[in-house]
């Protein structure tokens, strides 16, 4: 489950389709928006002494852009100019600031040094490395963005069935929970892509892609997370994960995979081993989880444990009482409030 859904799935759509109007201010050119030079100094400070990703998630776009600018890093505006991004690669860049007064100044020979030319030749180089690294996701547009969410509010759902949020691409909607992600790509996202970047897409050739990379994962997790398994379920479950990471590697050359996808290429053994996904994977777990989350302690370690084990007997064996022919009648006529405790 966290594997599948609040890994590989939230990944895509997280990572490589960026479906988020938060990352299209961040791809906004240097220079659009001026940097307050107090706080361009303040980040100057930081990179001296404290160059730190926490100290430097404090910093506005603009003067993150404006560091990027005096520091000659460039990132590719290909929809990856993230404000982690732009963190990143000012952390990794040496900072050397030396504070030297005209009269200390000298004459310096540059014929001595490396060439122009060479320079010049390994800047194109480096660059070209550079772009080939960010280009790996997709931001979509506030107007794709808004189709998406126009899809999603004209779906309509069994009662039981929790959806994606509506606002989908917004950060109002917070955290998604697993199974939001798990109905998201089961239906929901791979059906919009695909009305929206479909054969008659005449934009980025990357698009399409992109959507049936969605399809292959959607098929991925339908044949491995099904009800029944057997060795044919298995087969294509591993055909499906494989052509879906070999679309993303196709579409982000300089994509770099992490652990989940590596992860999913191995849950064909366990279907095997231990039968379908829906007997051992952790959503019941987690229901449990969240249940005593909601119980009320006193917060002190030693008697919290105490309190939870006995809440959660006492409301198993009530539960249990109301499943009984012979229940008290007292007990019967609260059913309706013991049902929703």
């Amino acid at each position: 489950m966290h594997n599948l859904f609040l890994g590989v799935v939230q990944h895509h759509f997280r990572n490589l389709i960026i479906v988020d109007k938060q990352a299209n201010k961040a791809n906004r050119k240097p220079g659009t928006r001026s940097g307050d030079p107090k706080e361009l100094d303040k980040g100057k400070k930081i990179l001296e002494s404290n160059r730190t990703a926490s100290a430097m998630t404090r910093l506005r776009l603009p003067v993150l852009q404006a560091l990027l600018q005096e520091a000659g890093i460039t990132l590719s505006s290909d929809g990856c100019d993230t404000k982690m991004k732009m963190i990143e690669a000012l952390l990794a860049e040496p900072t050397y600031i030396i504070s030297i007064n005209d009269e200390d100044r000298m004459e310096v020979d540059n014929e001595a040094f490396v060439t122009e030319e060479l320079v010049t030749e390994y800047a194109v180089e480096a660059k070209g490395q550079t772009d080939q690294k960010c280009l790996s996701a997709e931001a979509l547009t506030d107007r794709e963005i808004n189709a998406i969410q126009a899809e999603l509010s004209g779906i309509i759902r069994p009662s039981w069935h929790r959806g994606p949020p509506k606002n989908l691409g917004d950060a109002e909607h917070g955290k998604l929970k697993a199974e939001q992600w798990r109905t998201a790509i089961e239906f929901d996202l791979p059906v919009t892509l695909v009305k929206l970047w479909g054969t008659k897409y005449d934009g980025d050739e990357r698009r399409p892609k992109l959507a049936h990379s969605t399809m292959l994962l959607a098929m991925a997790i339908r044949w491995g997370t099904s009800h029944v398994t057997s060795p044919h379920h298995t087969q294509q479950y591993g055909k499906y994960m494989k052509a879906y990471l070999e679309c993303i590697r196709d579409v982000f050359p300089g994509h770099s995979f992490r652990p989940n996808h590596h992860a999913c290429l191995h849950l064909h053994e366990f279907l095997l081993r231990y039968g379908p996904m829906h007997g051992w994977w952790m959503f019941p777990f987690e229901r449990i989880i969240g249940g005593l989350q909601k119980t009320n302690t006193n917060h002190k370690i030693g008697e919290l444990e105490t309190t939870m084990l006995e809440t959660f007997c006492a409301a198993a064996s009530v539960k249990a009482m109301l499943q009984e022919p012979g229940a008290p009648d007292v007990v019967n006529k609260a059913v309706e409030i013991l049902q929703r405790c």
